[in-house]
């Protein structure tokens, strides 16, 4: 008996010990102005702006101190569909709460946090990377590793390759506003011209023009999107190519052809293409 009680002690002891020594090297939840992160990840869709302003402000005095906790909360997951209440109660003159709010509601907050702190929320790129992946929060996802700057790109551009239209779709649309150098993308998007999805299709030739680099593998590419079947993405595909200026001279034949497309919205970008791709081919045009 007293042996067991003894085994008992030193097992209560060990698990205690590795209780301090875990609780002393985890960073602790960062807090500012008396509130502890977490609360002020209530505030940061508030309808009130004040309060949204008070919690971005939170963040940004935070820093690089909530990353970690914001990491935490975009890798978690829970099975409730609906916001919980918070529980309160009181006890000896202190209140205490528990935060129920849903795991989806966290994530999205914790993803609004990393948009607000920028690059200082770099080490949290996996795990954003992995929200988008699953095709969850998008747009929001793509928003904030956009101003993550060039270490996002490749998150960015792997998300090409979702199973989600609407990720894929989204990852592509927001190289049409980099604050950075985005040639490093060039190749991927070129490869999302023949996506399955005609969305994803439109955004790639929009987004190529928008970069503007290297039109000696850019042009080619869109080229061959103007023999797409479907009328929209050859009209953005002509509207890409007009943004290209001289550099796309290797179009002019086949937009010659493009004049005559039974679609009049592809006929007419068409025209407008070669005035300033080619201006004499088109004033030719002009007189047949």
């Amino acid at each position: 008996m007293k042996h067991r009680r003894k085994t008992l002690i030193a097992l209560l002891s060990a698990v205690i010990a590795v209780g301090l020594v875990w609780y002393t090297l985890i960073p602790q939840e960062p807090e500012y102005q008396g509130r502890r992160l977490r609360e002020w990840l209530e505030d940061i869709d508030s309808g009130q702006p004040a309060k949204r302003n008070a919690a971005r402000t939170a963040f940004l005095q935070m820093g690089a101190k909530a990353v970690p906790f914001l990491t935490e909360l975009l890798g978690s997951r829970s099975s409730f569909p609906f916001k919980l209440p918070r529980l309160r109660w009181v006890k000896g003159g202190n209140t205490y709460n528990v935060n129920l709010t849903p795991a989806r509601i966290q994530t999205q907050r914790a993803i609004t946090a990393c948009r607000i702190l920028e690059q200082v929320a770099k080490p949290a790129i996996p795990a954003l990377a992995k929200v988008l992946e699953n095709g969850d929060y998008t747009h929001d996802a793509v928003a904030a590793l956009r101003v993550m700057g060039p270490d996002a790109l490749h998150a960015l551009t792997n998300a090409f390759a979702s199973p989600a239209a609407e990720a894929r779709k989204e990852a592509v649309t927001i190289f049409q506003r980099m604050p950075y150098d985005a040639q490093p993308a060039i190749a991927a998007l070129i490869g999302c011209l023949k996506d399955t999805d005609a969305n994803v299709r439109i955004q790639a030739t929009q987004s190529l023009a928008s970069i503007g680099k290297q039109p000696d593998v850019v042009v080619p590419a869109l080229i061959q999107t103007l023999a797409d079947p479907i009328p929209n993405v050859r009209f953005f595909a002509i509207n890409a190519l007009r943004r290209f200026g001289e550099d796309a001279k290797p179009a002019v034949p086949l937009l010659l052809t493009a004049l005559n497309d039974t679609n009049a919205q592809v006929s007419s970008a068409a025209a407008h293409a070669l005035k300033q791709i080619a201006p004499q081919a088109a004033a030719e045009t002009k007189k047949q």
